[in-house]
């Protein structure tokens, strides 16, 4: 009931269009239980009355309302595409990418941000379903078929009431059959989603497989998937199909007892004999819309496992929000943190299993920042560095609020992180990491997608300036059409290099008052760290800067460097001052010398 009113409330919008629709139905279907009525007639004014007037007025008649349905059967059509069609997937698609993009940096960048999109957007995809599956299939079968009972009821009672029970009993079976058979349809939608998984997986790591000469082992995996499907498939659906013969035989025999009552009352002159045409029709009309809803009935509880984890997931509120009264102060660049600790927070991820619990966590006590307080100015370029897992990462991660922390807080030019606006703050912050990701898009298209709305007047002379400072320009000239080239799937056509400068132009276009550049320059070979770590140097000036990095080269010329040591800063100082205070820096130094 809970998902029924969640539900209710995501299609809220569309509450008139349904309403209209089941008017339209119950217009469309109430006519077309008229026109087996004159068939009927047409019958008795041939071989009772012998009036070929007669029968050719209830021909005209019965044509009229066959017209008629469809003629309001169109303007049904036209409403829905208008009001309803497309209309609901935009919807339901841009309230799922709403909730996904509303989930903070640290919940996309954990281990279940995969398992949040997939269950956003199978949810998304099974409420649509469902919504065209009610408004096209459940609203107008189900009208006709109760419009038919009723036609029959107020034709002879006692035949109708035959109807009603039979029509009772028949659902009862199907809904019993539904659920009796709801466990193995599961089971069978996992071990389809587990094919899918093993295939795309193949896909994407074919150059693995080829190059180890594992083609036949991965073939006889995906073999091994779906004999156990066939196998399941096979003896759920054989189940099945007997159980559903013995339902079916059920219809035939109910149509069968209020034929013969039909026929009884006929003989006796209580009907006419052109009535057991119509109650032909109607029967017909009843069993074959009680086999549709059935149908519908099982694809319905087959959404259902997706749209409740769908609307589990729609639940789980944001790690990182704005306050009410969230503040826009000038952004200079200074940055505090003040006694700053961070726990990374419990992962929360939906479980495979269909327990009444779906939300899970995952437990990770380890305090990652432990007190670390440090002051930078406007305008200066730190470096921070130390080993892996020190907590360097962690609070560039922290500056982008990503996170927010356990104790302590985080000041920007004076004022709590916490209380100023979360995409005001970010427009003046720029960020390359190790990995640039880029849109499947042109080369403009990617540079100026920070812009927010003013990438049509962004000045080409102004993209040529920031384009020499981040040293595009040396790989513009290859580009067929210049920023109008087209990159690839996250940049395959260009380098790890060309992708690092894109990424240093793309955080340089909003000129952003605070850098960070983590880990730029580590992926990349000697002459391309040495472009890197000039463009670097160039798009650092006039701004703070944050320099994560392990190489000596890219870190020596910072204003400071800051030397993280298991979670707290145990050094702050310049190169060659840390050298002699600084234990685990020289330490650091020392490594990569001889490495």
């Amino acid at each position: 009931m809970d998902i029924l009113k969640k539900i209710v409330v995501i299609l809220r919008p569309f509450r008139m269009a349904f309403f209209v629709i089941f008017l339209f139905s119950m217009l469309v279907e109430g006519i077309g239980v008229i026109a087996p009525y004159f068939f009927g007639k047409i019958v008795n004014a041939v071989l009772v009355s012998k009036s070929l007037e007669q029968a050719f007025l209830f021909i005209l008649m019965s044509g009229a309302a066959l017209l008629l349905e469809i003629v309001i059967g169109q303007i049904k059509n036209i409403y829905e595409l208008r009001h309803f069609d497309y209309l609901v997937n935009k919807h339901l698609d841009i309230k799922g990418l709403s909730k996904t993009l509303s989930f903070s940096l640290g919940q996309h960048k954990n281990e279940h941000s995969g398992i949040k999109q997939s269950v956003l957007s199978r949810g998304a995809h099974s409420l649509q379903s469902a919504a065209y599956a009610i408004s096209y299939d459940v609203f107008p079968t189900a009208l006709s078929t109760i419009f038919a009972m009723g036609a029959i009821f107020w034709l002879q009672p006692i035949v109708g009431l035959v109807s009603i029970i039979g029509a009772i009993a028949y659902m009862t079976w199907t809904f019993w059959m539904n659920y009796r058979f709801d466990k193995d349809i599961t089971k069978m939608q996992k071990m389809w989603n587990e094919n899918s998984r093993l295939e795309s997986e193949i896909v994407r790591n074919v150059e693995v497989v080829k190059v180890n000469a594992q083609e036949n082992k991965v073939l006889k995996e995906l073999e091994t998937q779906w004999t156990n499907i066939a196998n399941h498939g096979r003896r759920m659906w054989a189940h099945f199909s007997y159980i559903d013969s013995f339902r079916n035989m059920s219809s035939v025999i109910i149509r069968m007892i209020g034929m013969s009552i039909a026929v009884f009352f006929v003989f006796n002159g209580k009907l006419e004999a052109g009535v057991l045409v119509t109650l032909f029709f109607w029967f017909s009309n009843i069993f074959g819309g009680l086999r549709q809803l059935g149908r519908m009935h099982r694809r319905l509880l087959e959404d259902y496992a997706a749209i409740r984890k769908f609307f589990i997931m729609f639940d789980i509120p944001s790690d990182i929000v704005n306050i009410q009264d969230a503040v826009k102060p000038e952004i200079f660049g200074a940055i505090e943190f003040k006694n700053v600790s961070f726990v990374y927070p419990q992962q929360k991820f939906l479980s495979d299993d269909d327990a009444d619990e779906e939300i899970s966590e995952k437990d990770d006590e380890r305090e990652v920042l432990s007190n670390v307080s440090f002051s930078i100015h406007p305008g200066e370029r730190i470096a921070l560095v130390g080993e892996s897992g020190t907590g360097k990462s962690t609070t560039a991660s922290l500056l982008l609020r990503a996170y927010d922390p356990t104790e302590g807080e985080i000041l920007i030019d004076g004022v709590n992180l916490k209380n100023i606006d979360l995409g005001y703050y970010r427009e003046h912050v720029g960020n390359v990491e190790q990995d640039v990701t880029l849109f499947d898009n042109t080369l403009g298209y990617n540079l100026k997608f920070p812009l927010n709305g003013r990438a049509d007047t962004f000045s080409n002379d102004e993209l040529e300036r920031i384009s020499k400072i981040a040293r595009v320009d040396k790989f513009l000239s290859r580009m067929p059409k210049q920023y109008d080239t087209v990159i690839g799937e996250r940049g395959i056509r260009l380098s790890g290099g060309e992708r690092q400068r894109v990424g240093i132009a793309r955080a340089l276009i909003k000129d952003p008052k605070i850098l960070i550049l983590d880990e730029a320059t580590s992926n990349l070979d000697t002459t391309n760290e040495k472009e890197i770590r000039e463009a670097m140097k160039k798009a650092s000036e006039g701004r703070t800067t944050l320099i994560i990095a392990h190489r000596l080269s890219t870190i020596r010329d910072a204003d400071r460097i800051f030397m993280f040591h298991e979670g707290k800063i145990v050094g702050i100082g310049k190169h060659t001052e840390l050298l002699k205070t600084c234990p685990e820096y020289e330490r650091l130094v020392n490594d990569q010398v001889v490495a």
